[in-house]
C-alpha cells in the first residue's frame, strides 16, 4: 500500500483547484519570461560570440570560452534574471570556501537554468573553473554546449554499458583536476518532479529495497541520490574538499508542465545555502550512508524555505 500510494502527487481539495490552476498560469507566465531573458542575455550572445570566434578558434579555445562563459553567465544572472523578477539569494557565506583546494560539489536538481546556476556559483562564490557533469539533455542547450565544447563538459550515459564507462570516466576527470577547478556533479540524475519522485520510490520497492525507499518516502522535495559518480570523483581526489548546495525556487518556473509535491516558495526569489566539509572531514568508508544523511540535510533545509513540513 505504501508504494502505491508513492505513485500519485497529492490530489488537491476541490476548493484549492482555482488556486492550483492559477498558480499554473503563473508559473507558464514567468517561465515565458525568464526564457526571453535568458534567449537575449545568454543563449543569443554565445551563439554570436561563436560565429565571431571561428576564425580563432585553435588560439587558446579553452581558457577563451572560460572567460566568455563567466561573463555570460553573470549578465545572465546580474541583469537578465533580474530584468524578469528573479533574484539570487543567498544564506551561505563566500569564505566558507577554503582556496588552495580542488572542489567536488553535489547539488540538488531543480529547475530550469540549474546547471547555468551552479556554474555562476562556481565562477563568482566558490572562485573556481567549472567542470560539469551532465546527461545528454544539455546538448539540446547550443549556447551552453558550444561555450563548453572546448571544457570538461562529460556527458552521462545511460545502461549497464554506459554505466561502466562514465564511472571510468568520472575519475579518469577527477585525477585531472587542479586547486582552481570545481566539478559539478548532481546525484539525482534529473530535475525534481512528482513524478519522478514517485517513479523512483516504486522502483526501490521493487527492488525490495525497502529501507531506501522509506528513507526517499520521507524526503517531499528531492529524489534519491546515486552514489557511484560521487564516490567515482571522491575517490579519484583525496585531496577534495567538498561543497553540498541546496537551492530552492527555479522549479517554480516550470511548474505548470512538471508539479510538484510541495508548493515553491516566493517564485521572485531563487535561494541558495551551502555546506564545506573538508577534505579531512570526508569518510573513508560508509560512503553512501553519508551521502544519505547530507540528502535528508538538503531536504530539510528546502522544506523550512518553502514552509512545507507536511506529508504525503
Amino acid at each position: 500500500m505504501l508504494a502505491a500510494s508513492a505513485d500519485v502527487a497529492p490530489t488537491p481539495a476541490p476548493n484549492a483547484d482555482g488556486r492550483v490552476l492559477l498558480r499554473k498560469m503563473k508559473s507558464l507566465l514567468r517561465f515565458v519570461a525568464t526564457l526571453g531573458a535568458y534567449l537575449l542575455t545568454f543563449e543569443l550572445p554565445a551563439l554570436a560570440w561563436a560565429i565571431r570566434s571561428l576564425p580563432d578558434w585553435t588560439s587558446e579555445p579553452a581558457v577563451r570560452n572560460r572567460r566568455q562563459y563567466r561573463v555570460l553567465l553573470a549578465r545572465l544572472f546580474d541583469s537578465g534574471l533580474p530584468t524578469a523578477g528573479i533574484h539570487l539569494s543567498r544564506d551561505a557565506d563566500r569564505d566558507d570556501i577554503p582556496i588552495g583546494r580542488p572542489l567536488v560539489v553535489i547539488g540538488r536538481h531543480a529547475g530550469f537554468l540549474n546547471f547555468h546556476l551552479f556554474s555562476h556559483l562556481v565562477f563568482e562564490d566558490f572562485h573556481r573553473n567549472p567542470r560539469m557533469v551532465s546527461n545528454l539533455a544539455m546538448l539540446a542547450d547550443p549556447g551552453h554546449s558550444v561555450l563548453l565544447r572546448q571544457q570538461s563538459m562529460f556527458y552521462v550515459r545511460r545502461g549497464r554499458t554506459g554505466r561502466s564507462r562514465t564511472l571510468r570516466a568520472l575519475a579518469k576527470l577527477g585525477a585531472g583536476m587542479k586547486t582552481t577547478d570545481a566539478v559539478v556533479i548532481f546525484p539525482e540524475g534529473a530535475n525534481f518532479t512528482a513524478k519522478r519522485r514517485a517513479r523512483a520510490i516504486r522502483r526501490l520497492e521493487e527492488r525490495q529495497r525497502h529501507d531506501e525507499a522509506s528513507r526517499a518516502r520521507a524526503r517531499r522535495h528531492t529524489l534519491g541520490p546515486h552514489l557511484a559518480g560521487v564516490a567515482a570523483l571522491i575517490t579519484a581526489i583525496p585531496t577534495c574538499d567538498v561543497v553540498f548546495v541546496a537551492q530552492v525556487g527555479l522549479e517554480a518556473l516550470t511548474e505548470w508542465a512538471a508539479p510538484l509535491t510541495y508548493e515553491p516558495p516566493d517564485p521572485h526569489t531563487v535561494a541558495l545555502h551551502w555546506w564545506s566539509v573538508p577534505a579531512e572531514q570526508i569518510p573513508a568508508a560508509g560512503l553512501d550512508f553519508w551521502l544519505q544523511d547530507w540528502w535528508d540535510r538538503i531536504d530539510t533545509w528546502v522544506a523550512a524555505h518553502t514552509g512545507d513540513d507536511g506529508e504525503n
